[in-house]
């Protein structure tokens, strides 16, 4: 006799639980995520960008539950354009196979410059404390920020599930984003 097993969310996979008060709960942990406005390093002296790491070396060193994550700027177009260039090789009419052909060359200049942007940021990990020393710890850490010249925002809910869109490769373009995977038509 066969054991069904209950198949698991993605959402479960990971110990994504559900977002928090101040950013996302996975495990017994709260994490919560900073956006960091990058610098130009391109247009900084070798002086002005020593100093930079040299200021981001001593926040992590005085907040060593933060983690750096890097993503890109944006969704990644390679469906859209595996299926156009498949629309393409099918169309018989050469007035909409010349179209398709814009929209993909459009599509390609779109991510061509997209895909030099890069998001980068901070994630604090909270585990096993207060509410309270949470907003003290989080208050502290963003004027820290401020103080070393970082231009930081905290992610508020609708930004996090954005951030996972474009780290988990979801095309999430216009739609609004479930707060629980699965979930359809339904406030939560």
């Amino acid at each position: 006799m066969k054991i069904k097993t209950k198949k698991k969310t993605v959402q479960q996979l990971l110990g994504l639980e559900t977002f928090g008060k101040y950013g996302l709960i996975a495990g017994k942990a709260e994490y919560v995520v900073f956006s960091i406005l990058p610098s130009n390093i391109a247009v900084m002296s070798l002086e002005s960008v020593q100093i930079k790491i040299e200021k981001l070396m001593d926040l992590l060193t005085a907040f060593p539950n933060i983690q750096i994550f890097c993503t890109d700027g944006c969704e990644c177009f390679d469906n859209n354009k595996i299926f156009i260039s498949t629309r393409i090789d099918d169309e018989e009419n050469n007035a909409v196979r010349e179209l398709l052909t814009k929209d993909l060359e459009h599509m390609e200049s779109i991510q061509s410059e997209l895909s030099n942007s890069r998001q980068f940021y901070l994630v604090y990990r909270f585990r096993n404390q207060s509410k309270d020393l949470v907003g003290t710890i989080i208050s502290r850490l963003e004027k820290c920020m401020s103080e070393y010249d970082f231009v930081c925002k905290r992610l508020e809910k609708s930004d996090l599930k954005q951030f996972l869109a474009v780290y988990f490769g979801i095309s999430s373009y216009g739609a609004e984003i479930a707060d629980v995977e699965g979930a359809t038509n339904e406030n939560m």
